[in-house]
């Protein structure tokens, strides 16, 4: 029989470990991470572990539990990445995710990637409950909040705001194209994050589901609330502009091929 292990976090010492990157090396599959409220000023890789990381949310289902437990960056990186190894999942839970740089990505075309949570090549976490807000990814970056890699997450009752990309793509989320991937968003506000360039809220280069969410207020050049290379589902979500402030072509939604399934949505300027 197999028993899973629960590590607590805790600031002042009295858990298991006083950072959460300390529990998670110390973890194996099936594993929960405990953290008590604070802020966590550290960067944490899952390391390629099916893992479960999550707040005290998960006892107290209180909001403020998320708004105070924080793990904030401190260095240019990713305040969260899932790197690859023995599994694609992993889940987070609970938190809110602030600071973020973006780690250096290998490409000509961008610099960084992933400001707040980075997703390497095919890995497919869940990421529930948890604030995105705040994270600036300075030169060529994509994804200033989540950046996903050819993978099929799962991002859940999650607020995704004040997220920018100075010079790039997917103010709030950036999806980039894979075989056989679907990436599905439920229950999500994305709003009020900028990238210079294309998908203020959203760009995609993969198929991906929008379902009973909402994208609002987010501003780009080109595709404030939505930039999409790829087919995309809007299931019971609402896409909406007020700010006044026209991008280059002043559409909100921006598709380069024509696969789009609309639901029971609304997209309003």
């Amino acid at each position: 029989m197999c028993i899973r292990d629960r590590y607590t976090i805790k600031k002042d010492g009295s858990g298991d470990f006083r950072n959460i990157q300390g529990g998670i090396n110390a973890a194996s599959t099936g594993d929960t991470i405990l953290v008590s409220e604070g802020t966590y000023e550290e960067h944490i890789d899952f390391g390629g572990k099916d893992i479960f990381v999550t707040s005290n949310y998960i006892t107290t289902n209180d909001t403020l539990t998320i708004s105070n437990t924080i793990i904030k960056g401190t260095t240019n990186n990713a305040v969260i990445i899932f790197s690859t190894g023995n599994s694609t999942s992993g889940k987070l839970n609970g938190f809110t995710v602030t600071n973020g740089k973006g780690i250096v990505w290998s490409s000509t075309a961008f610099d960084r990637a992933g400001g707040g949570i980075y997703m390497a090549d095919g890995m497919s976490p869940t990421i529930s409950n948890c604030f995105i807000r705040g994270n600036v990814c300075a030169d060529f970056c994509i994804g200033a909040g989540i950046m996903v890699d050819r993978g099929s997450p799962i991002i859940e009752n999650c607020i995704i705001e004040n997220n920018t990309t100075e010079k790039g793509q997917g103010g709030g989320i950036y999806i980039e194209g894979g075989s056989n991937t679907n990436v599905k968003i439920s229950r999500t506000l994305i709003r009020n994050n900028k990238a210079d360039f294309e998908g203020g809220g959203i760009f995609s280069n993969n198929k991906f589901e929008l379902i009973n969410s909402y994208v609002i207020n987010n501003q780009s050049s080109k595709g404030k609330e939505l930039f999409a290379s790829a087919p995309i589902r809007l299931i019971h979500s609402t896409l909406y502009n007020d700010v006044g402030l026209p991008n280059k072509d002043n559409s909100m939604v921006y598709m380069n091929q024509l696969d789009l399934l609309m639901i029971n949505s609304i997209v309003w300027s």
